[in-house]
């Protein structure tokens, strides 16, 4: 067990501080400001919101009239933003305003679900800080005139771990798997981890894995459910979405990606690859070698999807959600003590690493999201330069 007298005093404060029930809405907030990326204000004159509003409107509108290889056209199964849209008469200021929402909420779940797992306030809010300081906890604060509602795909991810209803796991999944289609790829996820999420268990045999419990049950369902239902609107209404060459999705953009995403993978996790590793040696160590086979496959899987597109950062970070499986497992071999000692590392990592969006378009390589004070002093600099 690790012992450094300075880091226990500050992990006894946190534990203190912890007890009351304000405390994870105030460190979100302290975090965020050190977190939130810089953001331009909100261009809603663009194709993408008005395929987001075309479709509030008519949800079974095609958007033929968009090119193939622009985001407006793939839009066109991505239903649940323009559903709130359209039962909530929105405008987009409302949209951003509950993506900021959202945003917070993510985080707050985020703490409240690792919380539940690990059982000790100190990892717990290790975990949702590293979370925030990543692409995927920042992209709601400041995804303005893209439309692209990743952050919202991922508040429904992590809802649909921390539900323990049946109903409302089945409810999350489906709003996920409707706002994009990575997020309907990342529902196995959701699923194996409601499925190993048991306390005492080190063993993880075909029964365990395989025979569903009626949490994971209601993945499937919804797994299944927006299958049928894509496939009836595909054949009743025409509806499609783009692929090939044309529409910057399919394996030559991976051939044309395959050099940045070495650098694209680590932005998925950032500092969590380390609980990646972690969980890696201690699953073989202990022979758990289908856990790990089901693990690695979804990593792939995500990970040749963001590589068949030009986006590699915000389709990759749909893997986030699986670091709750990693802790469902490694609770059972690694001590509280330990435990905080490397989520602390973990998360100080996800801070000094910038939260990275690794694209490929035209003649641009990454865009990289300042913290909002680091783009205040920046700017200040260079006043005097």
């Amino acid at each position: 067990m690790m012992d450094i007298p300075l880091l226990n005093t500050f992990f006894s404060w946190i534990e203190k501080k912890s007890g009351s029930k304000y405390y994870i809405y105030v460190v979100v907030l302290i975090a965020w400001v050190l977190a939130c990326p810089h953001s331009r204000p909100g261009n809603f004159q663009n194709d993408i919101w008005n395929s987001v509003m075309l479709k509030s409107r008519d949800l079974t509108n095609t958007l033929s009239q968009f090119p193939s290889y622009s985001n407006a056209a793939k839009k066109v199964f991505r239903l649940t933003v323009p559903l709130v849209i359209k039962l909530f008469h929105l405008k987009p200021v409302g949209v951003l305003i509950i993506q900021y929402i959202l945003g917070f909420l993510l985080i707050i779940f985020s703490y409240k679900l690792s919380l539940r797992i690990l059982k000790d306030a100190v990892s717990a809010t290790f975990i949702s800080m590293g979370i925030l300081f990543t692409f995927f906890g920042s992209i709601s604060f400041c995804d303005m005139s893209t439309a692209w509602f990743d952050g919202w795909s991922y508040f429904f991810l992590v809802m649909a771990l921390f539900q323990r209803n049946i109903f409302s796991i089945f409810f999350f999944a489906t709003l996920a798997a409707w706002n994009d289609e990575r997020a309907f790829i990342a529902l196995p996820i959701v699923l194996l981890f409601h499925q190993i999420n048991k306390d005492g268990i080190t063993k993880y045999n075909f029964k365990e894995l395989l025979l569903l419990n009626s949490k994971s049950m209601a993945v499937l369902t919804a797994i299944v459910g927006y299958i049928a239902l894509r496939f009836y609107l595909q054949f009743q209404f025409g509806m499609h979405t783009p692929a090939g060459d044309g529409a910057a999705v399919g394996l030559s953009i991976l051939k044309q990606d395959l050099y940045l995403l070495p650098i694209g993978m680590w932005t998925f996790l950032e500092g969590f690859w380390i609980l990646f590793l972690l969980f890696i040696l201690f699953a073989v160590t202990n022979k758990n070698y289908l856990l790990v086979t089901f693990i690695l496959a979804l990593t792939l899987i995500l990970t040749i999807v963001a590589g068949c597109v030009l986006d590699i950062t915000r389709s990759g970070a749909y893997l986030m959600p699986v670091i709750f499986v990693l802790i469902s497992y490694l609770r059972n071999y690694i001590t509280v003590n330990s435990m905080q000692y490397i989520l602390f590392f973990v998360m100080t990592v996800c801070l000094i690493f910038p939260s990275y969006f690794i694209m490929k378009w035209g003649t641009d390589i990454y865009f990289m999201g300042y913290p909002t004070p680091v783009k205040f002093a920046l700017d200040l600099a260079l006043k005097f330069i």
